[in-house]
């Protein structure tokens, strides 16, 4: 058994020094993982082309499959990253836009908004703290509120 595994081996790599399967393989495993792991096309072409020199600078054919086949494996790991850092970049835009739109509220608007969805406080406590009626409390968040998610929607989401 292990005598016919090393034989197939050993054929296989007589077969693969014959041939240019694996150059081409290499190449293409390379462009792959450019256009994988960068979401740009521009930025993943020229990656794409830096990977296919490294390859094409390797010395055997095997070596060039193996190097392709990392740089296939950096970019499955990476693709997990790379959508954490543009999720978390829509994030940081979508807390600047309501920021942004706190800002324009009127005072009393923007400080019950404040109070109850940054510092988490109860209508009751945010009363207490501003020396104002409950009512009062809930009626400046209503129209907080509002003002907001007339600022925040986009004419697409009408």
């Amino acid at each position: 058994m292990i005598i016919r595994v090393l034989l197939g081996i050993g054929v296989g790599l007589v077969v693969n020094e014959f041939c240019d399967v694996s150059p081409w393989l290499a190449r293409k495993i390379a462009r792959w993982s450019a256009f994988h792991r960068y979401s740009d096309p521009a930025r993943a072409a020229a990656r794409a082309e830096e990977l296919a020199a490294v390859i094409n600078d390797r010395p055997g054919k095997l070596f060039k499959l193996i190097t392709a086949c990392g740089f296939a494996a950096a970019a499955g790991l990476n693709a997990g990253h790379r959508h954490h850092v543009e999720q978390t970049a829509i994030t940081e835009l979508e807390r600047s836009a309501v920021v942004s739109a706190l800002r324009r509220l009127p005072t009393r608007q923007r400080e019950v908004l404040v109070l109850r969805y940054y510092a988490d406080l109860s209508e009751t406590q945010i009363a207490s703290t501003m020396g104002i009626s409950r009512q009062a409390v809930m009626i400046h968040k209503a129209r907080g509120m509002s003002s907001l998610r007339t600022a925040l929607i986009t004419p697409a989401d009408r």
